[in-house]
């Protein structure tokens, strides 16, 4: 690409380069010496093919200033060299005024304006110019709202910038004053843009300041088709080229401080005693940017930029990387927290299924319990009532032999009637208790006699007893619990018949029972000497629920548990050596020498 492609025939400008590249490899050690490089960058849009060349001297210019190895040169498009220059690797530039002011918050510097004959004011010699169809309505900038556009670039300074100032004078808002734009992409796109608006295209074109005049040398009949649109408000400097909008400094060249003020001076010297080119270009000092920092604020360019409002549009336009992400989380997010609510509410509801279903086993594992101590008691209930029941029996018998001798008397009546009534009570009590489990009804706790009872059960099962080989409890002090007769009834009649059962299949059975205090408990051991178990029967003795084997411990040892750990006690086995298993009751002992004592603060403390 040429440096200045529009003055030169490509040809020309390629041999230019690329002696310049070749100056540079050959000079760079004398460059080291001499000075530090300097580099130069320039404007694809800069000096168009409707302007004179000035090329060859303005580079021979640069050579005389600074020596031919010290200078580098690159050619950018606009925005490329405006980030160039905001980066900090030019030293020096060839743009338009408008770009030279954009970056002055750089500290870049105009140093050079070029002018020509009919545009010798460096401060005025650069505008645009509206242009419309003959034919058509367009009178003024009014008339122009809301038509189609045709212009070179969006970011060129003379083609688009300076016409859009106009616009914004009028009051108007150039952001949405037109409907729609065309834009050429290139600088010296003169011709497109009014052949854009004489197809009808476009309504309205934006031409750079005397091209116009150009066309009319190179195209006359497309420039009859046209009307050129004059300046509404007063414009200062005088310009031989037809303009609707103010005027401006024309191409610069501008200075970064990386330049020293000496490479600076011999700069300016070599620029401004370079004499006239052809067609009378040289080279100029602007004292006057004022203009174009104007049109900058009004348009808020450069340094006089106002941040975007934030919209939502914007937001995302700038930040949709960010917001995919932290969208995508928050997505996976939802979607864990969704799979964890379903997963959670799964459990809940195994954990319910569970739950219900375990309630059910625990309710049908306590009516069969309720069920097995109703009918275990039954056994309960016929040695218990058979005594009141043959004592009845007894009085009735010796009441009516009394009776048919004649020796029956009123007090003999009494007598015997009182002790009728006294058994009779006897067997309704232990009735009613058995009536209460079946109703499902718990009955006080009292304390019991641990010793006591045990006298009281060999009595009541003397056969038991006798099958057993069991010595007859003897009376011993009281050993008091708190807790409800018939049930310590049923655990020790229960495990005594399990251990006769056990002992019966030993040569000569043996089971022992004995009662004792051991601290703050009471313990009452029930050892047979049957024959060793297996480990896996064993095992069932520690278990919460046995198995329900129809011979040996079945049911009726969780039974036995259920009742003993109800009354705060525990129950333990041990295998003895070389055969028997010791079964030890343990229960907490009440601790007053009066009983009632003890049941008061104990029903008072549950």
């Amino acid at each position: 690409m040429s440096l200045f492609p529009t003055f030169l025939r490509p040809s020309r400008c390629f041999l230019r380069t690329a002696a310049l590249g070749l100056s540079l490899l050959c000079g760079s050690v004398c460059a080291l010496e001499s000075g530090p490089v300097l580099r130069l960058g320039l404007s694809t849009v800069a000096m168009p093919a409707t302007r004179d060349p000035l090329e060859n001297a303005t580079l021979e210019a640069f050579e005389r200033a600074f020596g031919r190895e010290r200078l580098v040169v690159r050619t950018y498009p606009v925005l490329e060299l405006e980030k160039a220059i905001r980066s900090g690797e030019i030293d020096l530039f060839l743009g338009s005024a408008g770009l030279s002011r954009r970056v002055a918050d750089t500290g870049a510097r105009p140093l050079v304006t070029s002018v020509r004959p009919g545009l010798e004011d460096p401060n005025r010699n650069e505008g645009s110019l509206f242009i419309v169809r003959r034919d058509g309505p367009i009178r003024g900038i009014d008339d122009m709202r809301g038509l189609r556009l045709a212009a070179n670039l969006p970011y060129g300074f003379s083609g688009y910038h300076a016409a859009l100032g106009e616009i914004a004078a009028r009051g108007h808002d150039p952001s949405d004053f037109f409907s729609s734009a065309i834009f050429f992409g290139k600088s010296a796109a003169m011709p497109e843009i009014a052949r854009a608006v004489q197809n009808g295209d476009a309504d309205v074109g934006i031409l750079r300041l005397c091209a116009y005049e150009g066309l009319r040398v190179s195209d006359p009949e497309l420039v009859a088709a046209l009307r050129p649109l004059p300046p509404e408000r007063p414009v200062d400097g005088k310009v031989a080229c037809l303009h609707s909008t103010r005027l401006y400094p024309a191409q610069t060249i501008s200075v970064m401080p990386s330049v020293s003020p000496e490479d600076t001076k011999a700069l300016l010297v070599s620029l401004l005693t370079l004499p006239a080119q052809t067609g009378g270009r040289s080279w100029s000092v602007a004292t006057d940017f004022k203009t174009v920092d104007e049109l900058l604020a009004t348009l808020s360019l450069g340094p006089y930029a106002r941040p975007e409002p934030w919209t939502l549009e914007r937001f995302l336009r700038r930040y949709w990387p960010h917001v995919a992400v932290v969208a995508g989380l928050l997505a996976a997010l939802l979607l864990h927290a969704w799979r964890a609510d379903v997963l959670v509410r799964r459990r809940e509801e195994e954990l319910h299924e569970a739950a219900e279903r375990e309630r059910a086993q625990r309710d049908r594992i306590e009516t069969l319990q309720r069920a097995g101590v109703v009918g275990q008691l039954s056994s309960l209930i016929a040695h218990e009532i058979h005594q009141p029941l043959a004592a009845i029996r007894l009085f009735a018998d010796g009441l009516v032999r009394r009776a048919s001798l004649g020796s029956l008397t009123k007090e003999k009546i009494i007598s015997v009637g009182g002790h009728i009534a006294h058994d009779a009570e006897r067997a309704r009590a232990v009735v009613d208790r058995v009536r209460e489990y079946a109703r499902e009804r718990q009955p006080a706790k009292e304390p019991v006699d641990l010793a006591h009872l045990t006298v009281h059960l060999r009595e009541t099962y003397p056969a038991l007893f006798t099958k057993s080989g069991a010595p007859t409890p003897s009376e011993s002090d009281p050993l008091w619990v708190y807790g409800r007769p018939i049930e310590l009834e049923l655990v020790i009649v229960n495990l005594l018949r399990n251990a006769v059962e056990a002992a019966s299949h030993a040569r000569e059975p043996a089971v022992t029972v004995r009662t004792f205090r051991d601290g703050h408990h009471v313990v009452l051991t029930i050892q047979d000497n049957g024959p060793r178990v297996s480990d896996e029967v064993f095992s069932r003795l520690t278990e919460p629920v046995t198995s329900s084997k129809p011979e040996g411990l079945g049911l009726g040892l969780a039974i036995v548990r259920g009742i003993v750990e109800n009354h705060e006690g525990s129950i333990v086995f041990e295998r003895l050596e070389p055969e028997g298993i010791l079964c030890r009751l343990t229960f907490p002992a009440l601790e007053a020498s009066d009983p009632s004592e003890n049941a008061i603060a104990s029903e008072t403390a549950s």
